[in-house]
């Protein structure tokens, strides 16, 4: 609307053109977030269902986890990686016991 001449242009073409510049740099950054949230890099789902153990090859549990659950893989430890399922459930599992989303294999 604004590269019309200024006879022909509507009488509130700047407050239109200046909404809709606003809009869209509001949904380009709504859709970069929406990207960032769905990118799987660091999430993994249990194979089985597992005990979370407080440390590696600990025999004491801190929680549990069922199989297909999704987490978020946190440190490494030799065959060893902890996983966060969700706020109050975390602990180690065997790399075997964990499947990547993001199509990266867990290396030992």
């Amino acid at each position: 609307m604004l590269i019309l001449p200024p006879a022909r242009r509507p009488r509130h073409a700047r407050a239109i053109s200046g909404g809709a510049l606003a809009l869209g740099v509001v949904l380009l950054l709504g859709a970069l977030e929406v990207e960032e949230r769905l990118d799987p890099k660091g999430l993994a789902v249990l194979r089985t269902s597992r005990l979370l153990l407080d440390a590696p090859d600990s025999p004491a549990a801190a929680a549990s986890g069922n199989a297909g659950e999704t987490g978020r893989i946190g440190a490494r430890e030799g065959s060893w990686v902890r996983i966060s399922l969700d706020g109050s459930r975390a602990g180690w599992v065997p790399f075997a016991s964990v499947l990547p989303l993001d199509g990266i294999p867990i290396e030992d």
